[in-house]
């Protein structure tokens, strides 16, 4: 349990990341996804401090889940986030697929 803050860190890191990608993409909007806007949708992306920000803490939330892989078994971790806010497949003794709970609900919420 010692490792439990830094497991924590990098599911919190990895939520905000989420969030900070989903914020910079609602505000670029929605767009087509054909050929001629590669260039000017790509400019937005690699301009938007939300998206920037995002990507970012992805990279943190890598490093520091490199640090928890290397201190904890890979079973011991991997539940450990669903609390991102991102649903995990499991299956019960039936062979049914569910999703576990999620903390963060931001865009269901944003767009209820």
């Amino acid at each position: 349990m010692i490792y439990l803050p830094l497991i924590l860190l990098g599911v919190l890191l990895n939520a905000a990341a989420q969030l900070c990608l989903k914020e910079g993409m609602r505000r670029i909007g929605h767009f087509d996804f054909v050929w001629a806007n590669v260039l000017p949708i790509g400019m937005q992306v690699a301009g938007n401090v939300y998206v920037l920000a995002g990507l970012f803490l992805y990279v943190v939330s890598v490093a520091v889940w490199l640090l928890v892989l290397s201190r904890v078994e890979v079973s011991f971790a991997y539940p450990l986030l669903s609390f991102s806010g991102e649903p995990l497949p499991d299956q019960d003794h039936r062979g049914t697929d569910h999703h576990s709970g999620s903390i963060f609900r931001h865009e269901k919420l944003m767009n209820s």
